[in-house]
């Protein structure tokens, strides 16, 4: 399943089709404003930004699944991904945990990736087709060299 080929919508209630990446690597990441790994937004956004350049772009979906850890509204996640100074896209809330409620995207890279999500920040690396690659669990850090390893071998 090519997750490109999606659409979904921003955080301001805009559709945003997913094509506009084609020819991008991105990183698909489940995030929560409660949560142990929320500090992850800033390196989430050091990522962003050291890349961007070269092609690549972080895209954040929140989500309330695991442990609720993300109750607010789009107002309270902004001012979450604002206090870590996070400008990559963010997404309204989605479900990703059980199957039957699983958003289209989040479909697509379990499929593509063969994993889901079992908490907060758990992170697909997508290639420029659209293709899920490898998931990344919580505790895999966004600058890790598993993660930057791939994306420079992908945009090379």
């Amino acid at each position: 399943m090519n997750v490109y080929d999606l659409t979904c919508t921003d955080l301001t209630g805009k559709e945003l089709n997913l094509s506009h990446l084609k020819g991008k690597v991105a990183m698909f990441v489940n995030v929560a404003s409660e949560c142990g790994y929320t500090k992850q937004y800033s390196e989430l956004q050091k990522l962003h930004e050291s890349y961007s350049r070269k092609s690549f772009s972080v895209i954040a979906f929140p989500c309330n699944d695991f442990g609720k850890q993300e109750p607010g509204d789009e107002a309270v996640i902004r001012h979450c991904a604002n206090s870590y100074n996070a400008k990559f896209p963010l997404m309204s809330k989605v479900s990703i945990k059980h199957e039957e409620d699983r958003c289209d995207v989040y479909s697509a890279l379990a499929f593509g990736a063969g994993a889901i999500p079992a908490w907060n920040f758990g992170k697909y690396i997508v290639d420029q087709e659209g293709n899920a690659i490898q998931f990344f669990g919580p505790n895999i850090t966004p600058n890790s060299n598993a993660i930057t390893n791939l994306i420079d071998t992908l945009i090379s």
